[in-house]
């Protein structure tokens, strides 16, 4: 007889027989078999093999009952629980947190989640929180703590996923977690009422591999870069004859730099979830066309990531692992591809021949570009004389870039506001002489029209879009040798993010409404006709007092309606006494850096009434009115005195003293008490004199 035969008839025999045995059992019993079906499928194959089952003779070892799955009815079976290194026949552990995730063991087991992993499925959430909103609860909206692909679920619509709900501390079935009347998705931090309307410009939209959580520092909204596209092909025999594609795909790596050097454009963190493929690239955004990755967290253990651009500097990434991962990155420019100015001498002749893309059936779009620009009205005048100049009747194409440039800035960016959809060809003329014809349309169907326009008039083009907006790219050379992604700046359309709206060209400047705090009071301003910017002062320093003859500083920003921060934007300063008895003044003026925040020295409030005041700031573009204000700050100032008075006075005779009390700026200073003192040749002082 072999030792294994022996070893289980004995077992059968002490099963039966022990006096010890706690639970009544079959005589028929197998000790490999598992009678309760209470083992740990620890695999999570649906099947529960030899090794997975919890065998009789371990519930004899164990001293469990083989025929109740629960012993100790703790609501987590036998087996489980010896898998973990519980005690099956004590109820107590089943009630215990050992991974500090608020969900307990037992709920552990029904979830079949590690009661040593307070994440079991490393979706960032804790599987109790998890559990508090799942389908178990009746607070619940379908969370799974094990299905790590519902972090990007958005249950309540609002704009906000699972993860970022979770981060942000709000309630994934509640989409205005905090009640103020803004999505939690449009209201950071979610949990702070009051907040103003659209203050977060992602909403979590996703494109199946990438979903946007947060870009902040600075935050970047329609700003970012997704997809740019540089190329066009053009086949008339298509329904939609104009295809924009990318014209050199190849991939080149890029590194981190680790550097802390950027201060002229930008320096922010973008974060996301998003698919890691060994083998396929996953398109990320940027901040710029030259924008540098700095580093990069994972946020998964052992992941390793590869950044790479292409040749329209579209951004990449590929890894180590096939995952899902939460990606950290931080990108730096010092670029000036939202301010790059454009000189009034530069031609085509400038443009780099590297840098110009070829246009599939060039002379049928040139053609159809052609009888846009030169379009005319019924009655035979010229539909757009801007337009008109740039390929003249009878004439050649502009070659100089600025006229180019500002001529097509001007015209799409005065689009009347479309509602997205793409219209239907109007015959004779093809889609994209309806749309720019028409001129109406969202901000692709501007940015489409610039791009196909500019490019057959010879100027490098780039159509550029996120899941929000799109806009264009042009190309502004230095020479026609050097090539350098810096030399590209962003043109904003409109239909929304805002527009880099230009003055007609051939129309003479309007001086239209202006903000003057010499002549007029912020209240006016309502009054005004313009479109409305958003300034906010963040700071005034110093916050309480000053002294004339000192610095105050003051500093903030400035939006457009779609909460885009306005780079190069001018803003004037105003101060007025608290009472509002003497015309508001103008302290000065200054602009904004590219990122749409001021920071300016004042220090012209000497003739200011000492005391308190009130600082405002307002816009003095022409066409854009905000104000922001007050922030009260006291006003102090030294003082000099003149007397007058009399060379001689009789003894018994009133002696009238006058004189005149002002401070540094020569304002008088009222109220104030004045002591005079009388002196006699002798040491003697008298002090009988009344003070006034």
């Amino acid at each position: 007889m072999s030792k294994e035969k022996f070893l289980a008839i004995f077992a059968v025999f002490i099963l039966l027989f022990s006096p010890f045995a706690s639970f009544p059992v079959s005589a028929n019993i197998d000790p490999d078999e598992d009678n309760d079906a209470d083992g740990y499928d620890a695999n999570r194959d649906g099947v529960l093999s030899e090794e997975e089952k919890y065998t009789n003779l371990e519930e004899y070892y164990n001293n469990t009952n083989p025929n109740d799955k629960d012993t100790d009815d703790g609501l987590a079976w036998d087996g489980w629980e010896v898998y973990y290194g519980f005690n099956p026949r004590n109820a107590t552990d089943d009630s215990l947190d050992n991974d500090g995730d608020s969900l307990i063991n037992n709920l552990e087991f029904y979830w079949d989640t590690d009661p040593f992993d307070s994440d079991t499925d490393q979706d960032g959430m804790p599987d109790g929180w998890e559990d508090f909103y799942s389908d178990r609860t009746e607070t619940g909206c379908g969370l799974d703590p094990t299905d790590s692909s519902d972090k990007f679920d958005d249950p309540d619509s609002d704009g906000s996923d699972n993860l970022r709900e979770y981060t942000d501390g709000t309630d994934p079935c509640d989409a205005d977690s905090d009640d103020d009347g803004d999505p939690d998705g449009e209201d950071p931090p979610p949990v702070d009422p009051g907040d103003p309307d659209g203050t977060n410009p992602d909403t979590g939209a996703t494109d199946g591999n990438v979903t946007i959580y947060e870009i902040f520092e600075p935050v970047l909204g329609s700003l970012k870069r997704w997809t740019s596209l540089d190329a066009l092909d053009y086949d008339d025999d298509n329904s939609n004859p104009y295809r924009m594609y990318n014209y050199n795909s190849t991939k080149y790596e890029i590194q981190p730099t680790n550097s802390e050097d950027y201060s002229n454009i930008f320096e922010g963190w973008i974060w996301m979830g998003i698919t890691l493929s060994t083998t396929e690239y996953t398109m990320i955004p940027s901040v710029s066309p030259d924008a540098d990755v700095i580093d990069y967290n994972p946020n998964a253990s052992g992941v390793e990531v590869d950044f790479f651009k292409d040749d329209a500097d579209n951004y990449y990434i590929k890894g180590n692992e096939n995952t899902i991962i939460d990606l950290r990155y931080r990108m730096g420019t010092n670029g000036s591809y939202f301010n790059r100015p454009i000189a009034e001498d530069l031609t085509l002749d400038d443009i780099p021949q590297e840098i110009v893309r070829p246009l599939t059936a060039e002379n049928e779009v040139k053609e159809n570009v052609r009888e846009f620009l030169q379009y005319r009205h019924d009655n035979g005048t010229i539909a757009n004389e801007p337009l008109y100049w740039l390929w003249p009747e009878n004439g050649t194409p502009e070659t100089n870039l600025a006229k180019i440039i500002g001529n097509l800035t001007w015209y799409f960016s005065a689009f009347i506001e479309g509602d997205g959809d793409v219209p239907d060809a109007e015959p004779p003329w093809d889609i994209y002489q309806s749309i720019c014809i028409n001129g109406i349309g969202a901000c692709r169907h501007r940015s489409f029209g610039f791009f196909v326009t500019a490019l057959a008039l010879g100027a490098p083009t780039r159509y550029v879009s996120n899941e929000a907006h799109a806009f264009v790219e042009v190309y502004v050379p230095e020479d026609n040798e050097t090539v350098s992604s810096s030399y590209w700046k962003r043109i904003n359309l409109g239909g929304t993010g805002g527009s880099n709206t230009l003055d007609r060209p051939d129309e003479e400047e309007d001086e239209g409404d202006t903000f003057d705090f010499d002549e007029m009071e912020p209240d006016d301003i309502e009054d005004m006709e313009g479109e409305p910017v958003t300034i906010v002062i963040t700071s005034v320093s110093p916050d309480d007092r000053v002294d004339k003859g000192a610095t105050i500083r003051i500093q903030g920003y400035v939006e457009d309606q779609n909460n885009t921060r306005l780079g190069d934007f001018p803003v004037g300063f105003g101060m007025w006494d608290e009472e509002h008895e003497e015309p508001i003044f103008e302290l000065g003026d200054g602009l904004t850096n590219a990122s749409g925040i001021f920071d300016v020295n004042v220090t012209e409030f000497l003739g200011a009434i000492p005391g308190p005041n009130e600082i405002y700031a307002a816009s003095y573009e022409q066409g854009f009115l905000g104000v922001a204000g007050p922030e009260t700050i006291d006003v102090y100032s030294d003082t000099s005195f003149t007397l007058d008075n009399p060379d001689s006075v009789g003894k018994g005779q009133d002696l009238v003293v006058s004189g005149t009390l002002l401070d540094l700026g020569g304002v008088p200073v009222e109220g104030a008490t004045i002591n005079i003192w009388l002196w006699e040749d002798g040491p003697i002082l008298w002090e009988n004199c009344e003070d006034g």
